[in-house]
């Protein structure tokens, strides 16, 4: 697996003495402030226009990952000419200190060097205090972006390149930005479409400055990575934070579209968050919602001043059954054409269960469409279901994600699958049965100072009402979910964390009694992967079906013998027999065969201790249970 971790812009390093800045020295310098009980350099550029007379704007720039200020002030001018854009302005980029790895907010106490920066520059050039921007990329992003939220005030506007903010868990979690300051605060974000680490972070804090009415722009460019653009792609940004934050007079958005990802209910509640992306007021937004079928149409009145926001609640519409995309557009503003079609609409997923499916249900993950399944994300990439193609317990896929301590913490986050709305028939004992392969990771001196787990959690719940609420019948997590013998030790890379079954004993099976929900027509199944920070789990052969044990319902088809068995045990059965696995009681898989053609096979038990397993037959009829004892 390739790393998601990318390299940062650098350039080549420019050094020079520590300059006096009573002689107001112009072009790239770089001086120094004592800060914290140490000296930390400060990389400069002051046009060498410079007029003393003259009040001149003022760019805090904060570095990412791993750079320092030199680098990150050469690149700035030299590479992208921000002094070009941004005329009459004074570029000051502090740096970082010695922990070249952490953000601007470490040690505590760190982000001061913000304000020391500011009052570099004010003490020693006549600066507009109230034209200060401050900009940083990827982590010195995510600290701008939490210091200009902590000290709105203080600044005419954020600047962020592909802010790191380190998964979605950390932006929408409260106290950790202070998203009520961005209230009418100038905020433009950048981000390559390439970076898929930061997308949906970046998206859910983009989510957040929306709801707090911030006149905040997200560019995303389809070809840029983990970089800052060309300013020249970017040429309304002066503008922007002289207060054009708009150019057209009118202007809305349709940003997010909110709906359950499945109902068993025709009418659908639908709410659409509109904002007002245009210099005037708008007293009214006609918007258009579309489930396939004949669109609807809803005008929404009030007042909404520029950047403000309203979740807008359209009429209940009736879905058509199944899987489909629903798309909320603006149609007009104000009664008439809405002149910037590029933000008119959003979608999202949604599948209306307007019957049940009868069981059995099984999912082999050897196609590539598994509609039958409904995924709903945590929203970090880090943890999404994938599938994979190169590990299966049978067939050539399966589906696996993973968690690791090396990206972001997205602790107690979930993944989450939902089978479809089945109905379980009184008469049947319904069960569950999946496969996986799982191991966690541990890490020991001098990696970490103690020995320190970190292990995900499998969890297995059922719906009774179409998934509006849900019982747990199973859940399970580290060494005990586990199928290795052994944790994955110290994995320091992406490639790293993974664990790789050598074969079917590194694989377990599980069977889960549902006879409890026996007679619901409206059951959902939900298998929830719950990070822990560690682990990498495969999922195959999801299966809910009736119970069918062959020395109730086929003794004449099926024969296993001797049973007490031995050394040897033999299956003879009156339909060509496929497969057969044999478990012990906690569920772990002991042997699988694969057996192609024949009505008659011999499985060795010579090795197998004393006690009972359930051996389980598949055949062209279909599957069956039986119990086996050995006893040697």
């Amino acid at each position: 697996m390739k790393s998601k971790f990318y390299s940062i812009l650098s350039s080549v390093l420019l050094t020079g003495a520590a300059l006096s800045a009573d002689a107001q020295t112009t072009g790239s310098f770089t001086d120094s402030v004592s800060f914290m009980g140490q000296q930390r350099r400060l990389s400069c550029y002051v046009p060498t226009t410079y007029n003393p007379a003259q009040p001149h704007k003022l760019m805090i720039c904060l570095h990412g990952l791993g750079d320092n200020s030199n680098n990150y002030r050469n690149a700035l001018i030299n590479s992208l000419g921000i002094q070009n854009t941004f005329q009459n302005t004074i570029f000051i980029c502090p740096d970082g200190g010695s922990d070249a790895i952490k953000d601007f907010y470490t040690p505590a106490g760190d982000e001061g060097i913000i304000e020391e920066a500011i009052h570099y520059a004010t003490n020693n050039y006549n600066v507009d205090t109230t034209q200060i921007i401050l900009q940083g990329f990827s982590l010195g992003g995510r600290s701008a972006l939490r210091y200009g939220l902590d000290n709105p005030s203080r600044f005419e506007g954020l600047l962020l390149n592909t802010p790191a903010v380190q998964g979605t868990k950390e932006a929408v979690t409260p106290g950790t930005y202070n998203y009520a300051n961005a209230t009418g605060m100038p905020i433009f974000v950048t981000h390559g479409a390439l970076d898929i680490l930061y997308g949906a972070p970046i998206d859910s804090m983009m989510e957040q400055l929306i709801l707090n009415d911030a006149k905040v722009v997200l560019n995303r460019f389809p070809s840029l990575n983990h970089s800052i653009p060309q300013l020249s792609q970017t040429p309304m940004l002066p503008a922007f934070f002289d207060g054009v934050t708009s150019t057209v007079p009118q202007d809305a958005a349709v940003e997010r579209v909110y709906i359950p990802r499945r109902s068993c209910d025709a009418p659908l509640n639908i709410q659409a968050l509109i904002r007002n992306t245009g210099i005037q007021p708008l007293d009214s937004v006609k918007l258009s919602y579309d489930l396939g079928g004949t669109p609807q149409t809803y005008t929404w009145t009030g007042t909404l001043n520029s950047y403000e926001h309203a979740i807008v609640p359209l009429p209940q519409v009736t879905a058509n059954p199944g899987a489909q995309t629903v798309t909320v557009s603006v149609v007009d503003v104000d009664a008439t054409p809405d002149p910037v079609t590029a933000n008119n609409s959003a979608t999202a997923p949604y599948e209306y269960a307007a019957t049940s499916a009868a069981l059995p249900f099984s999912e082999g993950f050897e196609g590539t469409n598994f509609n039958s399944l409904v995924y709903v994300t945590a929203g970090d990439a880090i943890s999404m279901f994938e599938l994979d193609n190169t590990v299966a317990y049978t067939g050539q896929a399966s589906l696996f994600t993973f968690n690791s301590i090396l990206v972001f913490d997205n602790r107690d986050r979930k993944e989450v699958l939902y089978t479809p709305v089945m109905n379980l028939p009184a008469a049947t004992q319904p069960e569950l049965s999946f496969d996986y392969t799982y191991n966690y990771h541990m890490y020991t001196p001098p990696y970490f100072v103690d020995t320190t787990v970190f292990a995900d959690t499998l969890e297995v719940a059922v719906s009774t009402d179409c998934g509006g609420s849900f019982q747990t019948i199973w859940r399970m997590g580290g060494a005990d979910l586990a199928t290795y013998s052994a944790p994955i030790m110290n994995p320091l890379n992406l490639n790293a964390v993974a664990g790789v079954p050598s074969g079917p004993g590194d694989w377990r099976h599980v069977t889960l009694p549902l006879a409890a929900y026996a007679g619901n027509a409206e059951a959902v199944v939900r298998i929830s992967y719950i990070s822990g920070l560690g682990g990498w789990i495969n999922i195959d052969n999801i299966l809910v079906s009736p119970t069918t044990d062959v020395e109730d319902v086929a003794p004449a088809a099926i024969s296993v013998y001797p049973n007490p068995a031995n050394d040897r045990v033999i299956i003879a059965s009156q339909e060509e027999l496929l497969s057969a696995a044999i478990y012990d009681v906690t569920g772990k898989l002991v042997r699988h065969l694969g057996f192609g053609s024949g009505k008659q096979q011999e499985i060795a038990t010579a090795d197998l201790m004393n006690g009972m397993y359930i051996l389980k037959l598949e055949t062209k009829k279909g599957t069956f249970n039986t119990k086996l004892q050995i006893a040697h």
